[in-house]
């Protein structure tokens, strides 16, 4: 016996497992579309202030830790699992993908011959399981291969040892780890919620590239509390005001440690920062093939060159990484700052492009609504 639930791997956020792994099951169903064409617009970037790069992101702003649990409350009813969903773990998941849930679970890739961390080093990560098949006794999973998202398959016994393991860790490392149960790990389901087809709201659209277009810059003073948490001085940058942070704060750090460049945080953010130019590209031709907007050539043609542009910084900043020098820094910079003024100019094009498709649906709806009236 065998069930496989659909996933669905293109959905332009493939730098964020806990993202990607909630909107995986979503993208097949266009009713949840219009819920991801409001969201995931703004970006937001930090760094504890220090002479080299320390605990660098850049992710989806106004999505605070905090709140990415509510985050997804509308679109999926959730499972939380208690203690005794733990004494089987496998029997307990199948029970749920039978339900029609997926489950996500913690486990140890110490435990799981897929993993490159097998019989090496304790590594804890997110799985999620999709469907199974008893008579292979195999979980279809969702994994990382090449920098590309893709389907695997992870025997019962790799689960059900990787996830005591990751229970293990979790016990162990509890003062660094127990925001975990934020999310309600170790271990959840989640069904999408039968939801009925709606419109995008376009309004909820506009402030964010509103907020991402006005930016901001934020000095942070956070204080040691009773947990494990780094404390000392913070700086945020939001929307269009990241390329000032990378222009001068980044750049003056990596031309001292040119090593930092490559730093894993740095490139899953300048790589985030294409996937989120290329996700707002595909969200207007959503609106406009579903009649929201009028889109014209001028503006997809301003967003291709704007990620193009942010390809040519990636590739800027490996040439640096190898060959550092004044002159690749002066041009790394350069490209900064042509990419800050595309970036502008493009956004600034969709904002008024949604917001007259807002104008002209009112007008119809209330020209509709007089019409009925008289």
């Amino acid at each position: 016996m065998k069930r496989i639930l659909p996933v669905y791997l293109d959905t332009g956020l493939t730098t964020d497992c806990f993202h990607f792994m909630k909107l995986a099951p979503l993208f097949g169903d266009e009713r949840f579309h219009p819920w991801y064409m409001e969201r995931f617009i703004e970006l937001e970037m930090g760094m504890r202030d220090g002479e080299s790069i320390e605990d660098f992101w850049l992710h989806y702003y106004r999505l605070e830790h905090v709140d990415l649990d509510l985050l997804y409350q509308g679109v999926y009813n959730f499972h939380y699992f208690t203690g005794t969903d733990f004494l089987d773990i496998v029997s307990t998941s199948i029970d749920h993908i039978d339900q029609g849930s997926y489950v996500v679970l913690i486990c140890d890739n110490y435990y799981i011959r897929n993993s490159e961390h097998f019989r090496k080093s304790h590594d804890i990560h997110e799985y999620l399981l999709f469907g199974y098949d008893k008579l292979e006794n195999m979980f279809n999973i969702l994994a990382i291969k090449d920098h590309k998202w893709t389907t695997e398959t992870v025997s019962f016994e790799d689960i059900k040892q990787g996830f005591v393991g990751g229970l293990d860790t979790m016990r162990n490392e509890f003062k660094e780890l127990y925001r975990l149960f934020r999310y309600h790990m170790p271990a959840t389901s989640f069904s999408p919620k039968l939801n009925d087809m709606r419109k995008p709201n376009l309004s909820k659209m506009l402030e964010s590239i509103e907020n991402y277009l006005t930016g901001e810059v934020r000095q942070i003073a956070k204080r040691k509390g009773a947990g494990e948490r780094p404390y000392g001085s913070y700086v945020e940058w939001s929307g269009t005001c990241i390329y000032e942070g990378l222009r001068n704060r980044i750049c003056g750090v990596v031309e001292v440690e040119p090593s930092l460049l490559m730093d894993r945080g740095i490139i899953l953010g300048i790589k985030r920062m294409y996937e989120n130019k290329r996700g707002m590209l595909n969200r207007l031709h959503y609106l406009h093939n579903n009649d929201y907007i009028q889109l014209d050539c001028s503006l997809t043609d301003m967003f291709q060159e704007l990620c193009e542009s942010l390809d040519k910084l990636m590739s800027l900043m490996m040439v640096f990484y190898y060959r550092p020098g004044s002159e690749v820094m002066a041009s790394i910079k350069k490209r900064i700052s042509e990419t800050e003024k595309l970036d502008h100019t493009a956004m600034t094009g969709a904002f008024q492009v949604i917001y007259n498709g807002l104008k002209r649906g009112l007008h119809q709806e209330v020209s509709g609504s007089a019409q009925q009236i008289t």
